[in-house]
Order: C-alpha cells, then structure tokens, then sequence
C-alpha cells in the first residue's frame, strides 16, 4: 500500500501546471481530482497489482465467482494462474485446458455471471487452491495501492491527462461573439498544453522504464472521459481469459 493519496497527487499537479493559470484554476476542486482516476487506470495497464487469492475446495463446488476475488474488476482483470494444491514449497499450476473463465447462470433466464471453473476435477474438502490474477491500482483520500516509489510518475501522467483535458476546450470554442483572432489564441494556447502533455508522458514512460516504442497515450484533444472504457484501452487485460 502506498502512503501518497488523492490530496498529493493535486498537489503535485498544481505544483507542475502552475495552479495560478486560469486554465488550471477552474479545475482544481472537482475537475481535476476526477481525472485522477482515470490516470490510475491509465498506469494499472502499465503496472497492474499482482494478486493472489487462497481458495478452499468443498469438494462439491467447481465454479467460483471471480467477483468475490479482492480488488476484481469486470473488464480489466484476468487471471494469470491457477496454483493447486496452494502452498507447495515447489508450485504446481494447472495446465489451460484444466479450468476456463465463463459465464454462467444458476437457472435459465437469470443474469450469468463470471466464474472460475474447474474442468475436470472438482478440488476436495479442505483442498486450498490459490488464483493469480490482476487487479486495477486505486487512490482516495486516504488509501492507495500506487507504490510510493511509482508517485512521480502517477503524478506525470496525471499532468498529462489534465493538459490533454485542457487544450480540448480551448480548441473546441462556439461562442459567436469570439472573433478569429482570439480562436486562433485559444488554439495556440491549446498546442501549448498538447505539448506540455507530451513531456509529461515522456517523463512518465521515462520513471516507468517504458522503452520508446512502447504504450502511447491516446492524444485525443477533446473532453477527458471520466469512466474510462476499457475495450478502447488495447492492452489485452480487457480480456477475461487466463493467459498462457
């Protein structure tokens, strides 16, 4: 768990975007903490909680709903592995045709919903399993999974995604009483932050040991959209399939 929260990363930001800006100004009470978020997951791509989860068998149950697994999030999360029996001094991991991610329905015409499922066995009374899988990172105001070593490069992608937030309105202008000349200010003024939002992920994928021909951001000088989707995202965790 991190020990830097919501309140540090606007600090952080406002300190890098110059908060005496008028562009910045009217973002930082609810604006901007919302596009934290969206940097976090952002960065949950790059660097995804790996977690692991201890399951004990009935020897009657084969399907296990992934969502009572911590910190499961439908449409990011996938599992890795699947380790039984758990706690070997000498791991054993099922082989993927031995258990799938599926939907499933208890009774017809009911909403399915995602279980682990044990294909050919069903694990005994007693029987502990573990389940290694990725989770999302989180920032509130007083709980964090970023570690503290990764917050300077949270931070820069934070920048980031303000920066791109902010040209998208200066560059999208409707108001009839705004002459040519002052659209084509705004529309500067919008290159400029494009820019700064580009040295800001430089800085980010530089903290991060991204090589250059890695991830890219996605430049879309537009609103930012708070409730990222993640089949947009490109990575493959949107996937809930178990890889290997």
């Amino acid at each position: 768990m991190g020990s830097r929260f919501r309140d540090d990363y606007v600090q952080f930001a406002s300190a890098m975007l110059n908060a005496s800006d008028a562009d910045i100004t009217h973002l930082q009470d609810n604006e901007m903490v919302e596009m934290l978020p969206r940097s976090v997951d952002r960065y949950s791509q790059d660097s995804p909680r790996q977690m692991v989860a201890a399951l004990d068998g009935d020897g009657q149950t084969f399907r296990f709903p992934v969502a009572d697994l911590p910190g499961w999030r439908e449409g990011f999360s996938s599992i890795d592995a699947v380790e039984y029996p758990y706690g070997l001094q000498r791991p054993q991991r099922l082989r993927a045709h031995e258990y799938k991610l599926r939907l499933h329905a208890a009774n017809i015409g009911e909403e399915a919903s995602r279980v682990l499922q044990f294909m050919d066995f069903t694990p005994g009374a007693g029987e502990r399993f573990g389940v290694h899988y990725i989770a999302p990172h989180y920032v509130t105001d007083s709980t964090s999974t970023v570690p503290d070593a990764d917050f300077s490069a949270v931070g820069y992608l934070f920048c980031h995604t303000i920066c791109i937030a902010i040209a998208g309105r200066l560059r999208r202008t409707r108001d009839a009483a705004i002459t040519a000349d002052m659209i084509d200010i705004r529309r500067t003024k919008g290159d400029e932050y494009v820019s700064q939002a580009k040295t800001f992920y430089e800085e980010y994928k530089k903290l991060m040991g991204i090589p250059e021909k890695g991830p890219k951001p996605a430049v879309i000088v537009d609103d930012v959209e708070l409730q990222p989707s993640w089949s947009n995202q490109g990575r493959g965790y949107g996937y809930l399939t178990h890889r290997g």
